[in-house]
């Protein structure tokens, strides 16, 4: 008996090295007020995008999703909270709607706006929260705007954004070592938003331009042996150029 209990707890310990890494990727998106076409769209681009990541890295994805009117901070914290991760998972957080920044605010990155009750949370109370999960790494991204608003938030804008060509033609064997490489491949915490201090990020009803450009450089640095992430925040920056300037943070260790 005791033989048996041993075996089966050695498997419970070691079935996560057996199936691989995890991917558990927390979206929140704001699909009520006006920017909630955007949204939806910028939503389902990111399920579908992460979902072709996570198969060509041989992570088993974990989809945690907050939207409509359960979008609220008590909800997201609590969800972030009972969600068990191990220390070889990789966290993804997603964030597309209103952003502001506090006028007060010491921190380059925007508070994140929940419309159901009306409150804006500093990004770095759910940075914190994250980073201090079992992780091997830690990717959060926020598409929303980081200016300083008097009671509003900004109006939805409805300049195209221009979809720059960028080749998707690769062997699958590429397409995986450049998804392993990024994500199985890298350790540390990634920070990113879709606008400097002060400034907007724009969308139309189609999706944001900063989701739309990030994942445009996602798919091309598959072409890659080894990914950069260096290179896809680069790109996307150049692919956002004529209408906003988006910000990276890597802290990235070997």
């Amino acid at each position: 008996m005791r033989i048996i209990i041993l075996i089966v707890s050695f498997f419970l310990l070691n079935s996560h090295s057996i199936y691989g890494q995890n991917m558990h990727l927390f979206l929140l998106g704001d699909t009520v007020s006006s920017l909630k076409g955007a949204s939806k769209k910028d939503l389902k681009n990111i399920r579908k995008d992460f979902s072709q990541v996570a198969q060509a890295s041989n992570l088993r994805l974990y989809t945690h999703e907050i939207k409509g009117g359960k979008a609220d901070y008590k909800a997201l914290s609590s969800m972030i909270a009972r969600t068990r991760t191990l220390p070889t998972d990789v966290i993804l957080f997603y964030y597309t709607g209103h952003g502001v920044r506090n006028k007060m605010s010491t921190s380059r990155w925007p508070a994140i706006y929940f419309p159901k009750n009306r409150q804006a949370v500093e990004s770095t109370a759910i940075i914190n929260q994250l980073n201090k999960k079992p992780h091997s790494l830690c990717v959060i991204l926020a598409d929303c705007c980081n200016e300083t608003v008097s009671g509003k938030a900004p109006s939805l804008f409805s300049r195209p954004f221009i979809n720059r060509a960028l080749s998707n033609k690769t062997s699958s064997k590429k397409q995986c070592a450049g998804y392993r490489s990024l994500f199985s491949g890298t350790k540390g915490l990634i920070i990113a938003s879709g606008a400097i201090p002060g400034k907007r990020s724009w969308c139309t009803e189609k999706g944001s331009f900063f989701t739309k450009a990030f994942l445009l450089s996602l798919k091309h640095e598959q072409h890659s042996a080894k990914g950069d992430w260096s290179r896809i925040f680069n790109r996307t920056k150049q692919l956002c150029k004529d209408y906003q300037t988006p910000q990276y943070e890597l802290n990235i260790r070997n």
